[in-house]
C-alpha cells in the first residue's frame, strides 16, 4: 500500500466540500505536498505553503494533459471530481443530464488515470482512488445518471488489476462515506471504512449502532401545530432547514433534551405530493424518523437483502443520507449516515433549549402495523440490530411496533421524557398523534 506520510497528492475537484477536507487531512496525514484541482483556480483559496491549486477540468483533455505536465511528481492521485444532475434518468426533462454525469464522473476519472499513471509508474508506484458514492450500489429516482456513472466508475476500476502492471502502482474504489467532509463549519475530518461497493450483504449486517435523533410530524398547518407544540411541552424556539426549501417542504425544527428533536415539516404547494397525503389524515399525521447510523453503506446494502425501497438518497453537509420507503418500513424513515456517534447536523447552530422545558428526551416511539414481529424484525436487520418482542433498541430508545387498528398505521404514539414526576402518565396530543410522557 502507498503510504501518505511523505507522498506527493492530486486532488481533483479541491475547491470545497469533500475534495477541500481531503487536501486538509492529507496535510494532517504527513503529505509533502499536495496539489488542489479546481476548474476556476480563484475559488479554491487554500492558504498553505504545502499545497499549490491547478486548473483543472477532468472533462477538457487539453487541461488534464496540462496537470500532468505540470505535476510530474504526484505518488498519489484522488479522483474526487464529481457531478450530480439531481435528474431521471428516463423520464427526464434534461436528457443532456446523465451524460454530463458520465462526463464528469466517469470519463473524467479515466482520463486522470491514463494521464497519470506513466507518472506514478515513473515515480515508483503509487495509489490512484476514486472517490465513489453508495448510489453507485443503490440507485435512487433523482440519482439516475449519477448513479450509473458511479457503477460504471467502479465496476471499470474493480477490474483495473489486470491492466495496471506496466506502470505499476495500485488503485481503489472508496465510497463517499459520512466522515469525509467537515462535520461542523471550521473542522475537518476524514475517516475510513470498507466501501459498500463488492460487499456481500451478510458481510455488512452490522452498522454496530444506531440512534434515533428526530422525530418528524407533517402539518398543512405548521404555525398552529408548531406553537401547540411549544405551548404542550414547553419547548424553545424552533429553526428551518435549509435544504428543505429545495424539495418543497418548511420545517420548524425543535430541540428535545440536548440530543433529540422534533420537527414539523409542511408543504409549500398543493401539489407537492405530502399535500395529498396530508389531506387523507385530516392534515397532520406522524410522518418520518430521523435516525443516525454508523455505516450506512452496511444499511443500505441490507435494504437490497430485504427488498426495501430507497426512494433517495443525497449528500447532506457531506453525510450521505437515505430515504426509505415507509411501506417497507411501516413509517418514512431517513438513515442519516454520521458515523461519529452524538454529532449532528444542527451542532453549530445556536439552538433555544429551554431549561424550564417539561420534556428533556424522546423515549420511544410507536408504530403502528399489520404484522409488528416481522416488521420489528426487518428494522433490525436493516439496522444490523436485534428484536426483542417486537421492540428494536436504538441506543437508549426504542421502536415500538403495534397492531394497526382499522383506522390508519404509521406513527401513531411517542413517548417523551418528562423532567417532573407529576407529568408522569399524562397524554397529550400533537399532530392527530399521541404523546405520552415518562417520567
Amino acid at each position: 500500500m502507498t503510504a501518505i506520510a511523505g507522498s506527493i497528492a492530486l486532488v481533483t475537484g479541491a475547491n470545497r466540500g469533500i475534495g477541500r477536507a481531503f487536501v486538509d487531512e492529507l496535510l494532517l496525514a504527513g503529505a509533502t505536498k499536495v496539489y488542489a484541482g479546481a476548474r476556476d483556480p480563484n475559488r479554491a483559496a487554500i492558504d498553505d505553503d504545502n499545497v499549490e491549486v491547478v486548473q483543472l477540468d477532468v472533462t477538457d483533455p487539453p487541461s488534464v494533459a496540462a496537470a500532468a505536465a505540470h505535476c510530474a511528481d504526484v505518488s498519489l492521485l484522488l479522483n474526487n471530481a464529481g457531478y450530480f444532475a439531481n435528474k431521471r434518468l428516463v423520464l427526464t426533462d434534461d436528457p443532456d443530464a446523465a451524460r454530463q454525469e458520465m462526463e464528469v464522473n466517469f470519463w473524467g476519472a479515466l482520463a486522470m488515470t491514463r494521464a497519470f499513471a506513466p507518472i506514478l509508474g515513473a515515480n515508483g508506484g503509487g495509489a490512484i482512488v476514486n472517490v465513489l458514492s453508495v448510489a453507485g450500489a443503490v440507485p435512487a429516482a433523482f440519482m439516475g445518471g449519477y448513479s450509473t456513472s458511479k457503477a460504471a466508475t467502479y465496476s471499470c476500476w474493480a477490474r483495473w488489476p489486470r491492466t495496471r502492471r506496466p506502470h505499476g502502482g495500485h488503485g481503489c474504489n472508496g465510497a463517499n462515506h459520512p466522515g469525509c467532509t467537515p462535520r461542523r463549519p471550521g473542522t475537518a475530518r476524514t475517516s475510513t471504512s470498507q466501501t459498500a461497493h463488492g460487499r456481500d450483504p451478510a458481510d455488512a449486517a452490522m452498522s454496530t449502532w444506531a440512534d434515533l435523533r428526530q422525530v418528524v410530524f407533517a402539518s398543512s398547518d405548521p404555525d398552529r401545530d408548531g406553537g401547540q407544540a411549544r405551548a404542550l411541552l414547553g419547548l424553545g424556539r424552533g429553526f428551518g432547514d435549509p435544504e428543505l426549501a429545495d424539495h418543497g417542504l418548511t420545517d420548524d425544527t425543535m430541540a428535545v433534551g440536548q440530543a433529540t428533536f422534533l420537527e414539523i415539516v409542511s408543504p409549500t404547494t398543493a401539489e407537492h405530493p405530502i399535500a395529498g397525503w396530508l389531506a387523507k389524515r385530516n392534515g397532520a399525521a406522524g410522518y418520518l424518523l430521523s435516525i443516525q447510523v454508523a455505516d450506512i453503506d452496511a444499511c443500505l446494502l441490507q435494504c437490497a437483502a430485504e427488498g426495501v425501497r430507497v426512494t433517495l438518497t443525497h449528500v447532506v453537509q457531506g453525510h450521505t443520507i437515505a430515504q426509505l420507503h415507509p411501506r417497507d418500513m411501516g413509517v418514512a424513515a431517513e438513515l442519516d449516515g454520521i458515523s461519529i456517534r452524538g454529532a449532528w447536523f444542527w451542532d453549530s447552530l445556536d439552538i433555544d433549549r429551554r431549561a424550564e422545558a417539561r420534556v428533556d428526551d424522546v423515549l420511544a416511539v410507536e408504530i403502528a402495523v399489520a404484522e409488528p414481529g416481522r416488521m420489528a424484525a426487518r428494522w433490525a436487520a436493516v439496522l444490523g440490530l436485534e428484536a426483542v418482542e417486537n421492540e428494536v433498541a436504538l441506543g437508549a430508545r426504542v421502536l415500538r411496533f403495534v397492531a394497526a387498528g382499522a383506522d390508519r398505521g404509521g406513527l401513531t404514539a411517542v413517548e417523551l421524557h418528562a423532567g417532573s414526576a407529576a407529568d408522569d402518565g399524562v397524554e397529550l396530543e400533537l399532530c392527530n398523534t399521541r404523546i405520552r410522557l415518562v417520567h
